[in-house]
């Protein structure tokens, strides 16, 4: 957002432009859709909250209701015949499932190894 950061008499002569930025797209759009599910907002633009969630937030959040839709037209551009949207989900839905069925946690690496999608 912005607002005005000085102002005199004839009104406001300089305004500041507050962002949050991320170190991925991938995390950009998981803040920008998780939030919400969240109930946590960005804050006002004098005072932004751009924290990062925490674990137990993004356990919380139902990622079922993320649009990837962004990052994997990104990831799959350069590819000759990419996989659709539901065919990403899909193939996404089985890797998931095939975690939980062996016990894994998405932040186990030793047991995600063993399970490439």
């Amino acid at each position: 957002g912005s607002y005005c950061r000085h102002d005199n008499l004839f009104g406001c002569y300089a305004h500041a432009y507050v962002y949050c930025a991320f170190t991925s797209k991938i995390g950009r759009i998981i803040q920008e859709q998780g939030r919400p599910q969240l109930g946590i907002g960005w804050g006002s633009p004098q005072i932004p909250n751009c924290r990062g969630l925490t674990a137990v937030e993004l356990a919380s959040i139902n990622f079922e209701l993320i649009n990837f839709e962004e990052y994997f037209a990104d990831a799959f551009a350069e590819m000759a015949d990419p996989p659709s949207g539901a065919q990403m989900q899909s193939i996404i839905g089985n890797y998931i499932n095939r975690l939980q069925s062996a016990g894994c946690s998405q932040f186990d690496d030793g047991c995600i190894t063993g399970l490439s999608p």
